[in-house]
């Protein structure tokens, strides 16, 4: 189970860095670090459809999970 969310995790890190480009590298897997839940790994990846920019991504994220944004 553990080895399936860390590659949901890792796709969705690939996805946004090919949508939003360097701004995401290295930022999203922080914000995903503590998220376990596959629905909520799944709901992520429709805001990366949904956002028009990383930091709009990053408030969702923050705003979800009650953590701060690097």
């Amino acid at each position: 189970m553990a080895r399936g969310i860390a590659a949901e995790r890792a796709l969705l890190q690939r996805l946004a860095s090919r949508k939003f480009g360097g701004r995401a590298d290295g930022r999203l897997a922080p914000l995903l670090a503590d998220i376990a839940d596959t629905d909520v790994l799944a709901t992520v990846g429709e805001w990366i459809i949904d956002c028009d920019a990383f930091e709009e991504l990053a408030a969702r994220l923050d705003s979800a999970t009650g953590g701060g944004t690097p």
